[in-house]
């Protein structure tokens, strides 16, 4: 028996412009910036490592990425060698911790907010956070897992990635970043499935 996820607060509805641009204020971004958003924890299993490595691939092809982590059950000396390698990368400018949240009306917002929704872990269950994105009409790319096939179909209602590969993690959010409007197409059959 899953979780249910309460479509009365996780709905595409447009996000008001507003609620928009006042997060993209509170974190310095651009009006204009592509979010990706990984609403994992800050823990080695769910490959925080893979999403910077993507970075660089993917700002080559759109520049005004931003990258949003959200920072809550934080593995301290995991966050530290994310941020040793963020800095070897030189991604650190194009990342964004956000506060913890229990309000899941900002979580709503948040990934209305964002263009796509990642989570690439080696080993999952049904994540309710991914849920939630697609039941916000976001499309989602996930690692490449049995449990994730139950109720993601790559390419039709998000898209599965192998499990620790930076270069096809990035792929797949240029070809989201690429076609919007197909990308909102994904979103919203990611919604019926929910």
């Amino acid at each position: 028996v899953q979780f249910g996820i309460e479509l009365d607060i996780f709905n595409p509805q447009v996000a008001v412009r507003t609620e928009n641009l006042d997060l993209r204020r509170q974190l310095s971004l651009p009006d204009d910036a592509h979010l990706v958003l990984s609403p994992r924890a800050i823990r080695p299993i769910y490959n925080l490592d893979v999403i910077l490595e993507s970075i660089p691939l993917v700002r080559r092809r759109f520049s005004q990425t931003y990258f949003l982590f959200t920072d809550y059950n934080v593995d301290e000396e995991y966050k530290k060698q994310i941020t040793a390698l963020a800095d070897r990368l030189k991604v650190a400018d194009y990342l964004r911790w956000l506060s913890p949240t229990n309000s899941r009306s900002e979580m709503a917002a948040l990934y209305r907010t964002s263009d796509v929704v990642i989570s690439v872990p080696k080993s999952d269950g049904t994540p309710v956070s991914i849920l939630e994105a697609m039941a916000c009409g976001k499309p989602v790319i996930c690692s490449e897992l049995p449990t994730l096939r139950e109720f993601i179909t790559s390419g039709e209602n998000g898209w599965l990635v192998p499990v620790r590969q930076p270069a096809s993690l990035a792929q797949a959010i240029i070809q989201f970043l690429e076609r919007p409007e197909w990308a909102r197409d994904i979103g919203m059959k990611a919604r019926q499935a929910v």
